[in-house]
């Protein structure tokens, strides 16, 4: 009677297994980014900061004309109205608080995932209470956490890890030698949901980049290059 419960008890368990590396992967992952996106957008701010600064001590080294200094006047002030607007909002988030909230839940989940993987099916007795007792931690994990990871967590991990995400029948099938085409075009979709998953990480840089390069250019074409200390006169 005991061994007619073991198909549902090791597909059940097995599923928990998987379920619980995802998850902790994806939040651990989660953390890291949120850790990187505060990092990333304090230097962004400082070094926006510096460019004020710099766009302030330029009337002192060049002989300007009066649209000149128009110029740079309104590129410092887009300038210090954008690094006010995105402080405000990434202090709002507080990336670093959600970080450590997804940090502690993968924790937990780990935990659950290893007690999980030391599970053994023919030894163990009250193997169904066992697995539903860590579903429950797993879940109740879940629960605990106020915040989710974002779906861009999960690409990312996808595309790293794909053997996470596929089916059994999927794992079986990748286990017989494939061909070379094959096996070019899963390097290739692999790189290309790495790509994309990269981008997507990282397009929170693209207003710092935008404003950063749109006033260099502006304040390079109509004022550096219009001086006396340029060369053209």
């Amino acid at each position: 009677m005991e061994n007619s419960h073991n198909g549902p008890v090791d597909s059940s368990l097995h599923d928990l297994i998987r379920r619980t590396k995802i998850t902790s992967d994806i939040r651990f992952q989660a953390a890291l980014r949120l850790t990187t996106r505060q990092q990333g957008s304090t230097y962004g701010i400082s070094c926006l900061s510096l460019f004020v600064i710099a766009l302030s001590l330029l009337p002192n080294i060049l002989s300007l004309h009066g649209y000149q200094n128009q110029i740079l006047l309104s590129c410092s002030i887009v300038l210090s109205v954008f690094i006010i607007f995105t402080s405000i909002i990434d202090g709002a988030q507080n990336f670093i608080h959600q970080a450590e909230l997804l940090r502690e839940c993968a924790r937990v989940v780990e935990k659950v995932y290893l007690e999980a993987r030391q599970i053994d099916l023919g030894a163990e007795s009250n193997l169904i209470s066992r697995v539903d007792d860590l579903r429950r931690q797993y879940l109740k994990a879940l629960d605990d956490c106020p915040i989710n990871h974002d779906h861009v967590d999960y690409l990312l991990l996808r595309a790293r890890e794909p053997r996470l995400f596929q089916s059994v029948n999927q794992t079986e099938k990748n286990d017989v030698s494939p061909s070379r085409l094959d096996r070019s075009r899963d390097a290739v979709r692999r790189v290309g949901r790495l790509t994309w998953a990269l981008t997507l990480t990282h397009k929170w840089a693209g207003p710092y980049l935008l404003a950063l390069g749109g006033v260099s250019i502006t304040v390079c074409l109509f004022v550096i290059k219009g001086s006396p200390w340029s060369g053209t006169q």
